[in-house]
This record gives C-alpha cells, sequence and structure tokens, in this order.
C-alpha cells in the first residue's frame, strides 16, 4: 500500500509540476503576443516597410532583369565603339589616298606642264 501511496504522491507531484510549466508557458505566450502588438504599434512606417518575401524575391528578379539589360548595353556600346574606331581608321588610310591621288595627280599635271 506504501508503494502505491507512494506512486500517486508522484503522479500528483507531476501533475502540479505540469500546471506550473503549463502556467509559464501560457505567461510567455501572452508576453510574446504583447511583444507582437507592441511592435506593429511602434513599428516606424517612415523608415521601414513590411514587404512579403515574394515581392522581394520579384523585386530582385528585377533588378537582375536590368542588370542583365545594363551589360548587353555595355557589351553593344563596346562594339559599336570598336566599329567606330575601325571607321575612323578606315577614314584616315581614305584621306592618306586621296592626298597621295591628289599629289600624284598634281604631279602629272606638273610634269606635262614641263613638257
Amino acid at each position: 500500500m506504501s508503494k502505491l501511496h507512494d506512486k500517486f504522491a508522484d503522479f500528483l507531484s507531476e501533475i502540479e509540476q505540469m500546471e506550473k510549466d503549463n502556467e509559464k508557458l501560457t505567461e510567455d505566450i501572452q508576453k510574446l503576443e504583447q511583444e507582437k502588438s507592441d511592435g506593429y504599434s511602434k513599428f516606424d512606417t517612415k523608415t521601414h516597410a513590411l514587404i512579403k518575401r515574394e515581392d522581394l524575391r520579384d523585386l530582385s528578379e528585377q533588378i537582375e532583369d536590368a542588370v542583365s539589360d545594363i551589360n548587353s548595353a555595355e557589351n553593344y556600346s563596346n562594339d559599336m565603339y570598336g566599329q567606330a574606331e575601325e571607321v575612323n581608321s578606315n577614314c584616315s588610310y581614305a584621306r592618306k589616298a586621296a592626298e597621295r591621288a591628289s599629289e600624284a595627280v598634281d604631279d602629272m599635271l606638273e610634269d606635262k606642264g614641263d613638257e
């Protein structure tokens, strides 16, 4: 009988401990809910914003697309610059050729005038 009494006493002790633990958990939950409530009321919308993660992902993708477009534009610009340099170089050769041709014509006219 003593063993049965001890088991009931242990069981009662465990129940009392569970009740205390439950009360502590309830208090903790109430404190967390109060902090949550206080947090929303103290939330400064002038300096912070609540944004959904999905919206942040969308924004991130848009930024990545914009960076890709910028890189493509930069590559195109570099290609155009290279082509412009090539055209400028070709124009320079053409000017020199035209000058030589003009000099050759002048020389021919002088030689013809000397005859």
